[in-house]
């Protein structure tokens, strides 16, 4: 059990309200808690933030969306606002931001896998995505966005010390090139 000595308490654990043997079983996942507090399950201090338990390995075995939501919220309070990249793509989307000679390249990646046999993920199907929004925090300050390889130019604004533009429609990978 996580005691708190310092720092501030981000969230709770809680006591299950019986421990599931074959005489107590409730569904096949959940346990109710009893309203009884277990100790902080995320704590933060000067040195960071701490969560109670492996995270990680729950979240790899189970999908449990709010342990990466957990995650998510200790990386935005360890960050402060200052993320590089910041995109509205949704949770199979894959988002990469490379440098080469005078510009960055953004890209963006999206495609569903399907299960199929034996722990094979295939993508059998690409479906456009529309209205992705991406905001970059980058060093130097960009003259110029479009839209590779067809070099259709993009509206964009830098704002914050950012810059932000949309991508109307892509089908599974679109480069964004950012000239500065």
């Amino acid at each position: 059990m996580v005691s708190l000595a310092s720092g501030s308490s981000l969230g709770s654990q809680e006591v299950p309200y019986f421990n599931r043997t074959a005489e107590h079983f409730c569904s096949h996942q959940h346990t109710p808690d009893s309203g009884e507090s277990a100790g902080p399950g995320m704590t933060r201090g000067k040195d960071g933030i701490y969560i109670g338990w492996q995270v990680f390995s729950e979240y790899a075995r189970h999908g449990a969306l709010i342990s990466k939501r957990m995650v998510q919220h200790a990386l935005d309070l360890l960050l402060g606002g200052e993320k590089t990249l910041e995109t509205t793509l949704g949770a199979q989307g894959v988002a990469t931001l490379m440098e080469q000679e005078g510009r960055y390249i953004q890209h963006l990646l999206y495609g569903v896998p399907v299960k199929r046999g034996s722990g094979v993920e295939v993508i059998e199907d690409l479906v456009p995505v529309h209205g992705v929004k991406v905001r970059l925090r980058l060093p130097r300050a960009v003259k110029r966005a479009y839209l590779a390889p067809r070099r259709e130019e993009i509206p964009f604004v830098e704002k914050g010390g950012a810059v932000e533009f949309e991508v109307e429609e892509f089908c599974c990978h679109q480069m964004v090139v950012l000239e500065y």
